[in-house]
C-alpha cells in the first residue's frame, strides 16, 4: 500500500515539476512507465459489473475507493486510462456510505476526475459533515463510529465546498393561463454548503418579462411571484434564466421554461342555398379573469373546387363588449365540390391557426355539420362541442 501512494505522489510531483520547468505532457519524460503501467492492469478486478484497484486485497470500501482514485488519476496522467465508466459508476453506487467522509470524498473525486454525473444526496452529505465535526477538539472524525479523527478532511471538505458543483432545485407550474400568476420557488446548496450566506443573491432574467429579483425565506428558499399579461409575446412560451449569485460572482444558473395558454369561444353557424354560402363565426378570447372580443384579428378563407385553389378572401368584423362577429357571403361561382379552410390571424398566431375545413356541394340546401365541418383536432382541443343543423359552439384550448 505505501508504494502505491508513493507511486500516485510521485506522478503528481513529476507533473509539478513538468509544468514548472516547461517539459512538456508527461509521457514525454522518461521512467519506467512499462512497470507502472503493468503493476496497475495485473490488480484491476471485474466483480459483479464493479471495477475497482485494490492490490493489497484491502476489504473495507474507503480504501478500495482511495486506491480506485489513484489508479485512475495515473492512468489519465498517463494518457493509458480505456477502462470502461460503467462499471466505475456501478462500483461507486454499490459502495457508496453516507456515514463516512473518507468513503464520500473518494466517490466524489472519481466522479470529478471521470465527470461520471453522479448526483450526490446534498442533505446527506451536509448533515455528515455537522455531525462529524467535534467542538471540543476542533477536528473532524472520520465516520458516525467517532473513533477515528483525521487531520486531512479539514482539507477535504474545503475542497468539496470550494468546487463541488451547485444542486439547483426549481418548482413553478409548467402551465400558465395568461392574466394569472406564475410562482418561482428555487433553492441550491452543494455537497457542503446548504446555505451561502447573506452576500447571494438570485435573480430570473427573461427577455418577455425583464430581470426579476427572487426573495429570500425563512427556509432559505427564494422566490417570486409575478403576473402574466394577456399580451402575444408572453404567448406560447415564457423563457428564461436563474442566475445565482456569490459575492457579485455566477456560482450556478439554471434555465427556466413554461407553456401560457389562454381559450377562445366560437359560435360558428353556417348557412346555404344553391346561391351560396353564408359564414358566421363569433368568437371571445377568454383569459384568466376576463372575455374579450377578437382585436386586432383577421378570418382569412381558402376556397377549393375539386381539390383546386380559387380564391383567399377575409370575413368581415364587427366587435361587441366580449365577442367578435366575423361574416362572410360567398356566391358559388360554378357547380362543383367547395372546400372552405378558415384560419385565423392575428398577434397570437401570426402565422395562422386553422380553425375549421368545411365541405359542401354547390346547390345543397343545408350543410350536413356530421360530415362536412371539420375543426382542427391537432391544434384545438374542444372541451365542449354541441352540434344542431346550422348551430356549432365548442371552446378552444389554445397552447401547446
Amino acid at each position: 500500500e505505501i508504494y502505491f501512494e508513493y507511486s500516485y505522489y510521485s506522478i503528481k510531483t513529476l507533473e509539478l515539476l513538468a509544468n514548472f520547468l516547461d517539459l512538456g505532457d508527461l509521457s514525454d519524460i522518461f521512467f519506467n512507465k512499462g512497470a507502472l503501467y503493468g503493476y496497475l492492469t495485473r490488480n484491476i478486478f471485474l466483480t459483479n459489473n464493479m471495477l475497482y484497484f485494490n492490490p493489497e486485497d484491502a476489504s473495507d470500501p474507503e480504501t478500495i475507493l482511495e486506491h480506485n482514485y489513484y489508479m485512475i488519476y495515473i492512468l489519465k496522467a498517463l494518457n493509458l486510462f480505456d477502462l470502461d465508466l460503467n462499471n466505475i459508476t456501478e462500483s461507486i453506487f454499490q459502495n457508496i456510505n453516507y456515514e463516512n467522509i473518507r468513503n464520500i470524498y473518494y466517490c466524489y473525486k472519481i466522479n470529478d476526475i471521470l465527470d461520471l454525473g453522479i448526483v450526490f444526496d446534498v442533505n446527506l452529505t451536509s448533515n455528515l459533515v455537522r455531525q462529524l465535526y467535534s467542538e471540543g477538539l476542533h477536528e473532524f472524525y472520520e465516520s458516525k463510529n467517532l473513533q477515528v479523527i483525521n487531520h486531512e478532511i479539514f482539507l477535504w471538505i474545503s475542497e468539496m465546498a470550494m468546487n463541488d458543483d451547485i444542486y439547483i432545485q426549481c418548482s413553478y407550474k409548467e402551465i400558465v393561463k395568461l392574466g394569472s400568476v406564475n410562482t418561482i420557488i428555487a433553492s441550491f446548496s452543494n455537497l457542503i454548503f446548504t446555505e451561502y450566506g447573506h452576500l447571494t443573491s438570485v435573480i430570473f432574467e427573461s427577455d418577455q418579462l425583464g430581470t426579476l429579483y427572487l426573495e429570500k425565506q425563512f427556509d432559505n428558499t427564494y422566490q417570486i411571484s409575478f403576473m402574466l399579461p394577456e399580451d402575444p409575446k408572453f404567448y406560447p412560451t415564457v423563457d428564461g434564466t436563474i442566475i445565482i449569485y456569490g459575492n457579485s460572482k455566477i456560482i450556478g444558473q439554471v434555465s427556466v421554461s413554461f407553456q401560457t395558454t389562454f381559450e377562445q369561444i366560437i359560435d360558428f353557424r353556417p348557412t346555404q342555398n344553391k346561391e351560396g354560402m353564408k359564414f358566421i363565426v363569433n368568437i371571445s378570447r377568454k383569459f384568466s379573469s376576463k372575455i374579450l372580443p377578437m382585436y386586432n384579428s383577421t378570418l382569412f378563407v381558402e376556397i377549393l373546387i375539386d381539390n383546386m385553389l380559387i380564391e383567399v378572401t377575409n370575413f368581415t368584423r364587427k366587435d361587441f363588449t366580449s365577442h367578435s362577429t366575423f361574416s362572410l357571403d360567398y356566391k358559388y361561382i360554378i357547380p362543383g365540390d367547395y372546400y372552405f379552410k378558415i384560419k385565423l390571424y392575428d398577434n397570437f398566431f401570426p402565422e395562422g391557426l386553422t380553425l375549421f375545413d368545411y365541405n359542401t356541394q354547390s346547390g345543397q340546401m343545408e350543410p350536413d355539420p356530421q360530415v362536412q365541418l371539420k375543426a382542427n383536432g391537432e391544434i384545438l382541443a374542444v372541451a365542449g362541442v354541441g352540434i344542431t343543423i346550422g348551430l356549432v359552439v365548442f371552446v378552444i384550448k389554445s397552447g401547446r
